[in-house]
């Protein structure tokens, strides 16, 4: 959404991830839950649907490697 700041974003992620981790301890799960979220800035540089999207999956990406590279620890 246009306006929306990026720690607001990072808010969202943190309580996702909180509510996934709750859940699993809840109900006991032999795993975690979780959940991974690209996002794209809407800019006068980058403004079309489909570079959005991509930058968004680059980033969602990213943020997969970082969380898959912490559990192996």
């Amino acid at each position: 959404a246009v306006g929306l700041q990026v720690e607001f974003i990072q808010k969202v992620r943190e309580k996702i991830n909180k509510l996934c981790a709750d859940l699993s301890k809840e109900y006991n799960l032999p795993f975690e839950l979780s959940c991974s979220v690209g996002y794209a800035q809407f800019s006068k540089d980058c403004f079309i649907l489909k570079e959005l999207l991509s930058a968004a999956d680059e980033q969602l990406y990213i943020e997969k490697r970082i969380k898959h590279s912490q559990q192996k620890r």
